[in-house]
């Protein structure tokens, strides 16, 4: 799976020039930081009918699917147990009253209100965690823009940075979720700006996240 291409790294590093020897190493680059996140970010360009699943979910909370362009078709929520024996119950949300949408591919769930026993007392919110929420969707086989300009900044960065490692000598580890790579040492411990950047496009897509087919 193509995460991004060589126009997406000459782009950001605006090059508009064609130097053989240069492009060779900026694709070695892109080959080396999506080797690190083609396992992370596997599911982004299937097609069909999928199941994306969170576990510990707070009642109000704001779940990201892999791809904002995925079509959402049901939301179920399972609560905890009752008592030992007693299996998970799941219920379906229904839309703007159970789940909300947006167009940035976040599906906000929506808390229920719990109305007290007692005369006159208003009703008022008592949030609960769902031991699991499955959220239905077909996808569009299509990768997320900011998916592949969060890859084109890491490999235009990798590219820049790798002259400096080899005349310096100098190894630094640094970490985006869950994967560590190695840069040049920068001052006081700081991430590099490409880095911090890229974290902003790719946060969402690099959550814990479990997929299941629906044939």
């Amino acid at each position: 799976m193509a995460l991004a291409s060589l126009a997406d790294v000459k782009r950001i590093l605006r090059l508009t020039t064609v130097d053989a020897a240069r492009d060779a190493q900026l694709l070695a680059s892109l080959a080396a930081i999506e080797s690190l996140y083609e396992t992370k970010l596997r599911f982004l360009d299937k097609e069909g009918n999928w199941v994306e699943a969170y576990f510990d979910v707070f009642e109000d909370a704001t779940l990201y699917l892999p791809s904002r362009d995925g079509v959402v078709t049901l939301v179920k929520v399972f609560e905890y147990p009752s008592s030992i024996g007693v299996p998970l119950s799941s219920v379906a949300l229904g839309r703007s009253h159970g789940y909300e949408l947006t167009d940035t591919g976040m599906v906000i769930l929506r808390p229920s209100l719990f109305v007290s026993p007692f005369e006159g007392a208003s009703a008022t919110r008592r949030l609960r965690t769902y031991s699991r929420v499955e959220i239905h969707y077909r996808g569009t086989g299509q990768i997320p823009a900011a998916v592949t300009e969060g890859i084109a900044l890491l490999a235009a960065g990798h590219w820049k940075i790798t002259p400096s490692i080899l005349e310096s000598g100098g190894l630094k580890s640094e970490k985006i979720g869950d994967y560590s790579y190695t840069t040049g040492d920068t001052e006081q411990g700081e991430q590099p700006d490409y880095v911090i950047e890229a974290r902003r496009f790719l946060g969402p897509y690099l959550a814990q996240r479990r997929h299941v087919s629906v044939t």
